[in-house]
C-alpha cells in the first residue's frame, strides 16, 4: 500500500514540472475491473480493452463538473434519462466503436428544469452497428455545433426519435435506415441539413423528415419505397442530386417549399435536382413527381439547376411522362395534385422531362446508362391513334383528363328496364339487383319510374306482420298475469 501511494505522489510530482493537469482515475461498478473512466479536468474518457463490455452513462455516474464524454470500442452502451440534469456542463458527447448504442427518451427532462432547454455543442455517433434511439430522446435540447452519424445502422427510426429545438448542422454519412416512421426526424429550426454519402433509406413514411432549414441537402444516397411528402421540409437553399430512387410509394416531393432568408441576412437561395436516377420498380406512379411549390421560387434572384435526371426507357413504366413531356398529356390532372399548396408541379416536371439525361438500363437492382437520351425515345415509342396514346407495346397510356370522374370508381343508380333482356349504359357500372320480388309499371302522369311490390310479396308481407303481433300481444298477456300473481 505505502508503495503504490508513493509511485501515485512521484506522478503528481512530475505532471507538477510538466505544467500538466493531473489524472483522476475513477473507477465503474463493472465486472472486469481493468475497465475505468479517466477523468482529466472536465473531460471524460472510457475506453473499454473488451469489445463485449457494456458501459450505462446515468444521470450520478460521472461529476456534475463534466463537459466532454468520449466513449469507444465497447460492446454495448446505454444512455439513460435525466442524464443532463445531472451534467449541466455538458457540451460534447462522442461516441466511436461501440456495437450497440441505447438513447433513452428525455436524456433531457424540461420537466425538471423550468421548462427551459438543454444546450449542447455537439454529439457525435460513429460506426454504430446497432444504433435505437428512443422516442423523445432529445426533447428540449438544442445543438449549437453539430450532430452527426458516420457509419450509423437503424433497424427502425421512431417517430420523435430524432426531435429537436435547434440544430446548427445536423449531418448523416454512410449510414443504414430500414425505416423511418412519420416525424422520425423533426427540426424545428436548423441552419444546414445534409444526408451524405450512399446513406440507404429502405422505407419512408410520410411526413419522415419535418424539417425547417436555411440549407438542405440530399447528395449520393439510396432511397427505397419513399411515399407522400416523405419530405417535408422548408428551405431557404435546397440540394438534391445524384440520389437513387427506387420505388416511388406516392408523391415525395410535395411538401418540399421555399422560404426566404432571415430578414437582414444575405443568403443563397435556389434550388438543385440533378443527376438523380429514378429506377421506376415496378413503375413510376402517375403524377409522382409533382412539386406544387415550385411556382414559390422567385426566378429573378434564385438559383435553379434543373438537369440530367435519368429513367428507364421503359414506356410501360414511365409512359405518364414521356406522353405528358412530348405532348402535353393529362396536364389538367397533374395540375390539380395538391394545388392548393401551389402550381407549379407542371413546370418542374417539363424542366425535369426537357432536361433528362441518358436512359438506365436496369438489371434487377444493377443500372447503368444507355447511349439512348430519353426524350429521343420517347419520340420514337409513344403512338397517337385517333387522340389515344399508346406505347410501342400497345399499353394504353390512360387518360385522366377526361376520366377525372370515372364510372367504374362510382356507383350510380341503377335505370329500371321493362324486360330482363334490356341493358343501359348503366349496367356496366352499377352491382346487378334481384328483380323478382319487384316489378315496375309505366306512370303516364311522370316522366320518371314508379316501384310497386309484387301481390305475392305483399300478401306473405301482410301475413308475417300478423303473427308477429298475435305472438307479441300473448307475451304481453303473460307478463300481466305475472305481476298480478306477485300483487
Amino acid at each position: 500500500m505505502e508503495t503504490k501511494t508513493l509511485k501515485n505522489l512521484q506522478v503528481l510530482v512530475i505532471l507538477a514540472l510538466l505544467d500538466v493537469r493531473s489524472v483522476h482515475l475513477v473507477q465503474l461498478d463493472l465486472k472486469d475491473s481493468k475497465t475505468n473512466w479517466e477523468l482529466q479536468g472536465q473531460a471524460a474518457r472510457f475506453i473499454c480493452t473488451d469489445s463485449t463490455e457494456t458501459v450505462v452513462l446515468g444521470p450520478n455516474t460521472l461529476p456534475p463538473h463534466t463537459s466532454f464524454i468520449q466513449i469507444e470500442n465497447c460492446g454495448k452502451l446505454e444512455i439513460e434519462s435525466r442524464l443532463l440534469n445531472h451534467l449541466s456542463n455538458v457540451n460534447n458527447i462522442t461516441v466511436r466503436s461501440v456495437d450497440k448504442v441505447i438513447i433513452n427518451a428525455d436524456i433531457f427532462d424540461a420537466k425538471g428544469s423550468e421548462g427551459s432547454s438543454f444546450s449542447l455543442n455537439t454529439v457525435e455517433l460513429h460506426n454504430i452497428r446497432d444504433l435505437q434511439i428512443r422516442r423523445y430522446a432529445f426533447r428540449g435540447t438544442e445543438i449549437k455545433g453539430r450532430f452527426y452519424l458516420g457509419e450509423v445502422q437503424m433497424a427502425a427510426v421512431v417517430p420523435m426519435a430524432l426531435s429537436f429545438d435547434y440544430v446548427h448542422e445536423f449531418s448523416v454519412f454512410a449510414s443504414k435506415f430500414d425505416r423511418l416512421s412519420m416525424w422520425a426526424i423533426k427540426i424545428t429550426r436548423c441552419g444546414e441539413f445534409n444526408i451524405l454519402g450512399m446513406t440507404h433509406f429502405a422505407s419512408m413514411a410520410a411526413h419522415a423528415i419535418k424539417v425547417k432549414c436555411e440549407k438542405f441537402s440530399l447528395a449520393y444516397n439510396w432511397f427505397g419505397n419513399i411515399h407522400d411528402s416523405a419530405f417535408e421540409v422548408e428551405y431557404v437553399l435546397s440540394d438534391i442530386q445524384g440520389n437513387t430512387f427506387n420505388s416511388l410509394g406516392g408523391n415525395p416531393f410535395l411538401d418540399l417549399k421555399p422560404i426566404p432568408p432571415e430578414s437582414g441576412k444575405k443568403q443563397l437561395t435556389g434550388f438543385v435536382f440533378r443527376e438523380n436516377k429514378f429506377i421506376s420498380d415496378p413503375v413510376l406512379p402517375f403524377g409522382s413527381l409533382a412539386m406544387p411549390t415550385f411556382d414559390k421560387l422567385h426566378k429573378e434572384d434564385a438559383y435553379i439547376d434543373i438537369d440530367n435526371n435519368q429513367f428507364p426507357c421503359e414506356c410501360d413504366a414511365v409512359g405518364w411522362l414521356l406522353a405528358y413531356g412530348q405532348h402535353g398529356y393529362n396536364s389538367k390532372s397533374i395540375a390539380e395534385i395538391a394545388k392548393e399548396k401551389g402550381t407549379g408541379s407542371l413546370n418542374f416536371i417539363r424542366q425535369v422531362y426537357l432536361t433528362s439525361g441518358k436512359c438506365l438500363k436496369c438489371v434487377h437492382s444493377e443500372c447503368r446508362s444507355s447511349d439512348e437520351r430519353l426524350l429521343e425515345y420517347a419520340a420514337n415509342s409513344i403512338i397517337v391513334d385517333e387522340g389515344v396514346l399508346r406505347c410501342g407495346s400497345g399499353v394504353v397510356i390512360k387518360n385522366y383528363d377526361s376520366t377525372s370522374a370515372e364510372p367504374d370508381l362510382i356507383i350510380l343508380p341503377k335505370s329500371w328496364k321493362h324486360s330482363k333482356n334490356e341493358t343501359t349504359a348503366n349496367d356496366l357500372t352499377t352491382p346487378k339487383t334481384s328483380t323478382s320480388s319487384y316489378r315496375k309499371t309505366p306512370n303516364p302522369t311522370s316522366s320518371g319510374n314508379q316501384i310497386e311490390l309484387d301481390p305475392s310479396v305483399y300478401n306473405m308481407q301482410q301475413g308475417n306482420m300478423a303473427a308477429t303481433v298475435q305472438l307479441n300481444t300473448s307475451i304481453l298477456t303473460l307478463l300481466l298475469i305475472a305481476i298480478v300473481t306477485n300483487i
